[in-house]
């Protein structure tokens, strides 16, 4: 019998629309606090069911991927690999995956080296 392969995955990461800085999302058992930064500063926090966060996080972000994240496992070893759409992007910039994931370009950085097979 072979190696038990599962479904390519693809992420892509958006950058949050001008000019939102940064979100913060803190989950509940069914709703979520989201907190929007303007400029760096928090201007506001709005109140959304649990289903419903990742659709208002990607309303928030331009419609093309800055970083796309491809993967598949291969029995139990994760094989993967990032692409940066745009050059220039800084370690601390704010991005939203497609999963609804706030992170940053550094750590999406982070987890993409840890999972990615050199070529």
């Amino acid at each position: 019998m072979g190696t038990i392969m599962s479904k390519p995955k693809i992420i892509g990461y958006y950058r949050l629309r001008h000019p939102v800085t940064s979100v913060r999302v803190e989950n509940d058992k069914s709703h979520n606090s989201v907190s929007i930064f303007v400029n760096h500063a928090r201007s506001g926090q709005i109140v959304l069911r649990s289903t419903e966060t990742t659709s208002f996080l990607l309303a928030m972000c331009d419609l093309r991927p800055i970083m796309v994240y491809s993967f598949v496992f291969v029995g139990d070893e994760l094989l993967g690999h990032l692409v940066e759409v745009e050059s220039g992007l800084k370690d601390e910039m704010t991005v939203v995956g497609d999963d609804g994931d706030v992170t940053t370009v550094g750590d999406v950085r982070k987890a993409a080296d840890r999972r990615t097979v050199d070529e």
